[in-house]
């Protein structure tokens, strides 16, 4: 069973789901955080959590999805050819 990967900010109360291009996005998405939600990943608290409780905290992936689906991933335009 895989589970869902937050991202969490805990000083900001803020989060946002990671999904499953975590590790390889994960500084690409530190960046866009830090530049465009105000995230100081030197000195906020910064974890990662696989069962996360979001209560009082925001959801900030706007921030990095700029389409935001219902399921908080990227769109992936992919053309199938059914032979």
């Amino acid at each position: 069973m895989k589970y869902a990967t937050y991202l969490m900010n805990s000083t900001k109360k803020e989060y946002m789901m990671v999904g499953a291009s975590y590790p390889e996005k994960i500084g690409e998405y530190l960046l866009i955080l830090e530049k465009e939600s105000l995230w100081n990943i030197c000195r906020d608290v910064i974890y990662i959590s696989h069962s996360c409780t979001t209560y009082g905290y925001k959801d900030v992936r706007g921030y990095v999805y700029k389409d935001i689906t219902e399921t908080g991933g990227e769109i992936i335009h992919e053309e199938l050819k059914l032979y």
